[in-house]
């Protein structure tokens, strides 16, 4: 190597490092917020508190009325609560707009209309839910006391992510909370009702509902978009407006195991198109039992992130994105399930994709489409794929031959 080459080599990889760094830092910072939300509400946290009345908070289909009764904000982030506590008397009323949507949470919660008084709500949000207390009661310094956290911490248990959840909810609170706007994310408990509305899914108001007590999970009662769309009934499902589209993937998948099922190693692109006027942080989904090593974005891996067998992954591009840019990810896995190997986006159009099976000698797959390559490993074949037609999501079989 010359000289002017070394020079260049050391230069390119102090940038290299000094753009990790700065994205380390911003997720460093992220990763503690993230935790903030889980702060341990039983060990009397620091917390802001007012006597309130007559307080009414309007959330889309939803009119909250907190009629009397102490108000806590808590968990600060960047400055502003993002979890309340309320204890006294309200109402909640939900306008569910469509017959459908209306049948299915007959369904879940025994009503198919949300008319309740409630005696204590628990909330998340980072929308102007603080701001608007703020600018009619005073607030306090305090402590949240063991007592009134105990009365109302079910609604903590139900937020907090667990593998029923299609999304990891502090995530989806944290990436609205870096926009925060009066159009953010707003999360309330009430009786066994749950309300939510979240920009960044692609229909964004959500009524659950627990259905019988002690239940780990919320049943999905009514799923609809935002009024101001009035997108509810299903013949107009293609007009729902999703955050991205997958346009192609494309990658190699090298199979293992006893069974020829196990995916040793997995390299798939994933091609995207951004519909959202800016987006930074995307939501991915991976099956589960496929354990995500890396993400690759322009070259460089970028941070992402994701529970422990959960499918949502949540990707934080270093620079926002906009209407019609196109995204390359670059994803590297493993896992013992192929049912689903390639990762997919909210939106359910099918996409087009060309894959490469590196496949144990003696095994075979049966898939639409597959034609025998050149393998570049020994004991290995290798298949190329290329359907006609395009899938979201598809199944191939496997068996092992060269037994009587």
């Amino acid at each position: 190597m010359t000289k002017r080459s070394l020079i260049l080599a050391v230069l390119l990889t102090l940038l290299l490092f000094a753009w990790a760094q700065a994205e380390s830092e911003f997720f460093k910072a992220f990763t503690d917020n993230y935790h903030e939300l889980s702060t341990e509400l039983a060990n009397k946290p620091p917390a802001e508190l007012a006597e309130i009345s007559d307080f009414v908070y309007e959330k889309d289909v939803a009119t909250f009325t907190f009629e009397q009764g102490k108000m806590y904000l808590l968990r600060n982030v960047e400055g502003r609560p993002t979890t309340a506590i309320f204890l006294g008397k309200g109402h909640a009323t939900i306008d569910i707009p469509t017959h459908t949507e209306r049948i299915s949470l007959l369904y879940a919660s025994g009503d198919s209309v949300v008319d309740e008084t409630f005696e204590m709500a628990f909330l998340h949000f980072s929308d102007d839910f603080d701001l608007r207390l703020k600018e009619r009661y005073q607030f306090e310094q305090t402590e949240l006391s063991w007592r009134d956290f105990s009365k109302s911490q079910q609604g903590e248990f139900f937020f907090r992510p667990i593998v029923a959840h299609k999304y990891d909810n502090h995530f989806q609170l944290l990436r609205s909370l870096y926009e925060r706007v009066e159009d953010g994310y707003f999360w309330i408990d009430f009786n066994r009702y749950v309300y939510s509305f979240d920009p960044s899914r692609p229909e964004e108001v959500e009524v659950a509902y627990e259905h019988e007590g002690g239940n780990i999970a919320t049943t999905r009662g009514a799923v609809m978009q935002r009024r101001e769309k009035a997108i509810y009934g299903d013949d107009r499902v293609s007009d729902i407006d999703y955050p991205t589209t997958a346009l192609a993937r494309e990658g190699t998948l090298v199979m293992g195991g006893l069974n020829g099922k196990r995916v040793d190693e997995a390299s798939v692109e994933l091609r995207l198109q951004i519909n959202k006027d800016s987006l930074r942080f995307l939501s991915v989904f991976l099956n589960h039992s496929l354990k995500l090593d890396s993400i690759y974005y322009n070259g460089a891996s970028v941070d992402y992130w994701r529970r422990r067998n959960f499918t949502f992954i949540g990707v934080i591009l270093p620079e926002y994105r906009y209407s019609g840019d196109t995204v390359g990810l670059q994803l590297w896995y493993h896992g013992k399930d192929y049912r689903t190997a390639l990762p997919s986006v909210e939106n359910p159009a099918p996409s087009p994709h060309i894959l490469t099976f590196d496949i144990p000698s003696g095994y075979n797959y049966i898939m639409p489409a597959m034609v025998l390559g050149e393998s570049p490993r020994s004991k290995y074949v290798r298949y190329n794929v290329k359907p006609q037609e395009p899938y979201r999501m598809f199944r191939f079989q496997a068996c092992v031959t060269g037994y009587d």
